[in-house]
């Protein structure tokens, strides 16, 4: 017990965890009676220094993370040597695989999590709210890795149908949370706001505006004002969160969650067409990106194909391509398979080509983002809709009307669905739509034009023709006589 009573120097015993944990689960020669008290002081121990530190999320807090989570997985893997395990070792679990998923180690993350998952119900002592945290934070890793329909079903399974909100548990605040995140993700603007508002209010009253679960719903909410063209109300919750979090000593101007709300404000100025502010947030969040993450990581990647797509608005298109390759190459590099990511990439490099009058590459790549998008997000999806209207433009501009005009029906339609028929992504779907049918009707006037123009030529050509024929028959007659 005397170990436990050095708890605050915290440091000091982070260097002695391997022995302490070697001897506890591997040396001791012990009955399985007598091992379990053992056991639960070596969970206990270990887990309690693995809390000390305070921001897990932190890069700054890494280096120490990275020393006790193999103590914590050594523990866990002997786990089989007694009947239950400890309720320490079990929330220190979940608490790993938050770490995980906070350095972007998506596939470790969901690991930890379905292993916990699995073990739920065999300790009582955290029961309801240990399945809750973990619910919810599988779903955390699904939607980063662009499972949005998995990831729904996990959050409303964690929040609970009949889950009155001004009841909840915090854990199951932070379900609702991620399903505004989800809401938003999937297109369902309208939901995500109408849910995101209840959540934030109540997150407010509970724990405060600044504490991080309200930041992350003020973040959301943020999110969802702005695909539903509510700029003023976006861009002054992204500047309130900004502002806690470069004053936090928790999060501070390079902290993830900084860099993801600066990121916000470059795609939220890139919408209001404020194009000098979004592209020096942009150039910020993707340097800092770099430094924690690297230059092919998903957070970094999205940045990228940010300012990539706001160079084309601003007509740098060999600028545009290039990032955007850049883009696509990394994340083929880091996934075996299509992600939201690769498919931002692929649709950024078909504009660009596009604009460029490059069309059959264009619908090349146009039609890998359909299918990739269709296959991950659904048909409806908004992103799926933007892949499907560029290809149609791409068919305008070459004069394949019948191609385009079926293209952009089902673009209408899904828009219709998801934003309803007075929002801008809706106007500007039909707008494309009196564009081409402009564009189609101009082209067949000038094919009726040529046509006239072809005929009064032959026209011309047989009454000359008939000219010369009687003109030389009247010579020959002449002749003749």
């Amino acid at each position: 017990m005397g170990l436990i009573s050095r708890f605050p120097g915290v440091r000091v015993l982070e260097l002695q965890m391997h022995d302490l944990v070697r001897s506890i689960v591997q040396d001791f020669n012990i009955d399985d009676a007598s091992r379990a008290p053992i056991f639960g002081l070596a969970s206990t121990v270990t887990c309690h220094i693995f809390r000390q530190i305070n921001d897990r999320n932190s890069p700054k807090s890494w280096p120490r993370c990275e020393l006790i989570v193999p103590h914590i997985d050594a523990l866990r893997q002997s786990i089989d040597l007694i009947e239950r395990p400890h309720p320490d070792l079990v929330w220190a679990g979940v608490e790993e695989a938050r770490y995980l998923l906070s350095r972007g180690r998506y596939a470790d993350a969901e690991g930890l999590y379905r292993q916990e998952l699995e073990q739920r119900g065999r300790t009582s002592q955290v029961g309801q709210v240990h399945s809750e945290a973990v619910l919810q934070g599988l779903a955390d890793t699904l939607q980063k890795q662009g499972r949005f329909k998995e990831a729904e079903r996990l959050y409303s399974e964690a929040l609970g149908t009949d889950t009155i909100l001004e009841k909840a548990t915090i854990e199951q605040l932070r379900a609702a949370q991620g399903l505004v995140n989800i809401y938003d993700k999937q297109g369902k603007y309208a939901d995500a706001v109408k849910l995101g508002e209840r959540t934030l209010k109540i997150l407010e009253r509970k724990i405060g505006e600044s504490h991080p679960d309200t930041i992350q719903t003020m973040h959301n909410l943020g999110l969802a004002y702005g695909h539903q063209a509510e700029y003023e109300k976006a861009e002054r919750l992204f500047k309130h969160v900004l502002d806690v979090e470069e004053g936090a000593e928790s999060f501070g101007p390079d902290h993830p969650d900084t860099l993801r709300t600066v990121n916000a404000l470059a795609n939220l100025y890139d919408r209001k067409h404020e194009y000098g502010n979004a592209a020096g947030y942009y150039m910020r969040a993707i340097e800092g990106r770099k430094k924690l993450f690297g230059a092919s990581h998903t957070q970094t990647i999205r940045s990228l194909c940010g300012l990539a797509n706001l160079y084309m608005r601003e007509g740098k298109l060999q600028d545009s391509k290039a990032l955007y390759t850049s883009a696509l190459n990394d994340c083929e590099k880091n996934s075996p398979v299509d992600t939201p990511d690769t498919m931002r990439a692929v649709h950024g490099i078909a504009s660009v080509l596009t604009s460029q009058g490059q069309y059959s590459e264009s619908e090349r790549l146009y039609r890998r983002a359909i299918a990739g998008r269709t296959a991950l997000l659904g048909e409806e999806h908004v992103d799926t809709l933007r892949s499907m209207e560029g290809l149609a433009f791409a068919y305008t501009k070459v004069g394949r009307y019948s191609d385009a005009e079926n293209l952009y029906r089902k673009v209408l339609s899904g828009k219709s669905k998801t934003f309803g028929t007075g929002h801008s992504e809706t106007a500007t779907t039909v707008r494309n739509i009196a564009l081409m049918a402009a564009s189609r009707s101009k082209t067949a006037m000038e094919q009726k034009g040529a046509m006239k123009a072809k005929d009064a030529v032959d026209g011309r050509d047989v009454v000359e023709g008939k000219a010369y024929t009687d003109a030389t028959q009247k010579h020959a007659r002449d002749t003749k006589s």
